[in-house]
């Protein structure tokens, strides 16, 4: 199975609104704070 990345950023509404999908669909994903790590 494929992984999924979610790359994301504090006060993005797009990024929770994708956050909020993945978890509905009970699709695993990893998030990734662009400020946090940006590499």
């Amino acid at each position: 199975m494929k992984r999924v990345l979610l790359y994301s950023q504090p006060g993005c509404p797009p990024c929770v609104a994708a956050k909020q999908f993945l978890k509905a669909r009970q699709v695993a994903f990893e998030y990734r704070d662009v400020h946090a790590d940006p590499t």
